[in-house]
């Protein structure tokens, strides 16, 4: 993709709010960038797909078989990130 085309979107204001925080806090380099990669995301899955797995899942699973790497349970992944969640509503909600 060489060539850049400018287009104009309507977003829900949250989805705005949220997007600008992430790229004021440093976890998305701009908001150009991060449209680009969900963009490229639902047209291009597949070519995502198997590159992540080829690099990062093929190597975790490498470690784990050779004991190097511990995985955890689904319920306590899921318990952690339930508690994410609600730690992030209650920020958005102003703790109320």
């Amino acid at each position: 993709m060489s060539a850049t085309e400018r287009v104009i979107v309507d977003l829900p204001a949250e989805l705005v709010r949220e997007l600008r925080e992430r790229v004021a806090a440093g976890e998305i380099s701009s908001e150009s960038e991060a449209l680009r990669q969900g963009l490229e995301s639902v047209l291009v899955p597949d070519i995502w797909d198997e590159d992540w797995i080829e690099r990062e899942a093929g190597a975790v699973y490498d470690r784990v078989l050779a004991g190097e790497e511990e995985l955890f349970p689904a319920d306590q992944v899921f318990a952690e990130l339930r508690a994410r969640i609600a730690a992030r509503a209650d920020r958005n909600s102003g703790g109320r």
